[in-house]
């Protein structure tokens, strides 16, 4: 493909949420920071490789550039950024259209190096897509979480019970009703630091470290996986989660 129709493909397309090196000296008009920037270079190498949330597919890309031998993107709809870039870069990237509430091992298979980025925040169900990116994750696998987290800070609540006024406790999660979050209605909840953290272990991870990005609300955590999580129900409307009495 000539560098004139590599530009003509890029201009056909006006919604650009990434920045994606095309080659030729050719990047993607997106609009969000580069986000595998904040990724070490060596977590962009392994022999099976998922980025859950791909959108235009900039991470998944950049792991193929790195030798990773498999690619795999998964998001709820192939994005057409992700078409474009792909038939330039003649990439051999696979995508699969599911959410990761329905994401099974036994359909898309276990990976080496996860990334789970600008994923949580969407998620009504956030703690159980967790349990959904840990059965994704090969024991000793590494997992890159990306997301939108709150301070831990007290709030006052009322005591209704005794009628004594208001109480102060810690506040690890906020739930985003309607557009409190960026404006944006599809951002449903916010955790704080030390509640995803928490979660992480109780699904199997070791939790190495925490960056906090250059947007105040923003946080990295890179962790291992150390063992096998407990399974839970698949969710539905009507049921309930729970875990069961044995360990798999």
């Amino acid at each position: 493909m000539t560098r004139e129709e590599k530009i003509a493909l890029i201009n056909s397309f006006c919604d650009w949420r990434q920045t994606i090196d095309l080659g030729d000296n050719l990047f993607t008009p997106g609009s969000e920071e580069d986000t595998y920037k904040k990724i070490e270079a060596w977590e962009l190498k392994s022999e099976i490789f998922e980025n859950i949330g791909a959108w235009d597919g900039c991470l998944s890309f950049e792991a193929e550039k790195n030798k990773a031998s498999e690619v795999v993107a998964l998001d709820i709809r192939k994005a057409k950024g992700f078409e474009i870039a792909h038939e330039i870069l003649n990439s051999n990237v696979k995508h699969i259209e599911k959410d990761i509430i329905e994401a099974k091992p036994e359909d898309i298979g276990v990976f080496d190096v996860v990334l789970f980025c600008g994923v949580l925040y969407h998620m009504k169900f956030p703690f159980f897509s967790l349990h959904r990116v840990s059965n994704l994750t090969k024991l000793g696998g590494t997992l890159i979480l990306e997301t939108h987290a709150i301070e831990n800070k007290s709030i006052k609540i009322e005591n209704f019970p005794n009628n004594q006024g208001f109480y102060e406790t810690d506040c690890y999660m906020l739930l985003y009703p309607n557009d409190e979050l960026a404006g944006d209605p599809t951002n449903w909840v916010g955790l704080s630091v030390e509640a995803i953290a928490s979660m992480l272990e109780n699904v199997g991870f070791e939790v190495n470290k925490i960056i906090l990005s250059q947007t105040p609300d923003r946080y990295t955590f890179h962790a291992t996986k150390t063992k096998n999580e407990i399974d839970l129900k698949d969710p539905n409307m009507s049921g309930q989660y729970y875990k069961p009495m044995t360990n798999l």
